[in-house]
């Protein structure tokens, strides 16, 4: 077999090696979720879109988007994001979330808008920016302003007033992504998990019931996806972690 030929078929085996060993990464993986696991409970949520990392935090809004030039070099900071963005550029585009960019040469901003959007950025260079327009839902459940689209990714946020949901104004999609979240009811209110996130695409995640058996770790985390957390009765401080889920990167 001749020397090149020899190289390709090592090159070929290598690759095979890396996408058995790093397979959910490679194909699809878009959710990462950072647990507090001495509180039991879930910090921030970080997802990746095409060529953003969004970044969503315990009250459940968007209060960063990072922008990077591929989705490869986005794929690579959503698996490590302790990684260094000297550069990007701060750029704060209002409803609480700033959006960092590599590069960029103009901004351009609503103007004369009837949605009451005037002053807020409506490009950067290419890059479209839509947000929730002034209007009595929007008001009601405090989204007005905040970003409804980033290039062709939509954003939607819960703004129905349910007598039992505790949703409102909390993110409900990314593009095709759904979240939801726990509604009152007296086995959640004794729990403590009410308006809790309760799945994030097919991604479901459960909670302690109150009840003797879970002294001490009522309304924690208990599964997200196939991973599950146990806690010491009474003191309620974490125990263990069990198993595994490809879908998503725990940390």
């Amino acid at each position: 077999m001749p020397l090149a030929q020899i190289k390709d078929f090592k090159m070929k085996k290598y690759l095979t090696c890396i996408l058995l060993l790093f397979p959910t990464l490679i194909f699809g993986q878009e959710i990462r979720f950072n647990t507090n696991i001495n509180e039991g409970s879930l910090s921030d949520i970080y997802v990746l879109k095409k060529n953003f990392v969004f970044k969503i935090n315990s009250s459940r809004i968007i209060d960063e988007i990072i922008s990077f030039s591929t989705d490869s070099i986005a794929k690579e900071y959503f698996a490590n994001p302790n990684q260094n963005l000297k550069t990007h550029q701060e750029i704060p585009i209002g409803g609480g979330t700033t959006l960092y960019l590599e590069n960029y040469k103009s901004i351009n901003y609503y103007t004369k808008n009837k949605a009451g959007n005037n002053g807020k950025i409506s490009s950067i260079d290419n890059l479209k920016l839509k947000y929730a327009e002034d209007k009595s839902y929007n008001r009601n459940s405090n989204t007005v302003g905040r970003l409804t689209q980033i290039d062709d990714i939509k954003i939607q946020y819960h703004i129905d007033a349910g007598r039992y949901s505790k949703d409102r104004g909390k993110i409900k999609s990314i593009g095709d992504l759904k979240f939801s979240y726990e509604i009152w009811s007296s086995y959640s209110e004794n729990a403590g998990y009410v308006g809790k996130l309760i799945s994030v695409g097919n991604i479901k995640i459960k909670y302690y019931e109150a009840g003797n058996a879970n002294k001490g770790f009522k309304g924690k985390l208990k599964m997200m996806g196939n991973i599950e957390y146990t806690y010491y009765k009474n003191t309620g401080k974490f125990k263990t972690r069990i198993g595994n889920d490809n879908r998503i990167i725990v940390l």
